[in-house]
């Protein structure tokens, strides 16, 4: 049986550019980013909890967490927009995303190791 390729993560950029574009990304596409940096996870859990805007990147993520299958994250984001749970379900979609910006942070730390220093 032969097995899927794994997809490698594009080459971020580094300084001010890759800093901002990460956030961007954070905040555009949410989950859809499998690969996002601290900034943009941090970015990403911040406007979770802005009124308003929470409910939009709420849609928004389960749409990303159905496109990849995360099925824990899809049930986080529909509690996320139940007014009365909302809150409780933003807390603990937080800690889930947790696992991401600690991936994150792991992913820039080993991209800094691997740079060539001059």
């Amino acid at each position: 049986m032969a097995q899927a390729p794994v997809q490698a993560y594009p080459q971020r950029r580094g300084g001010v550019t890759g800093f901002l574009g990460d956030i961007l990304r954070g905040a555009l596409l949410g989950d859809f980013a499998m690969d996002l940096g601290l900034a943009g996870a941090v970015t990403q859990v911040v406007l979770a909890y802005t009124p308003l805007v929470g409910d939009i990147c709420a849609l928004r993520d389960m749409a990303g967490d159905l496109y990849h299958r995360d099925k824990v994250g899809f049930l986080l984001s529909v509690a996320a927009l139940v007014p009365v749970l909302g809150g409780i379900a933003k807390t603990v979609d937080v800690i889930h995303n947790t696992r991401r910006v600690g991936q994150a942070y792991v992913r820039s730390r080993q991209s800094r190791q691997q740079r060539p220093r001059h």
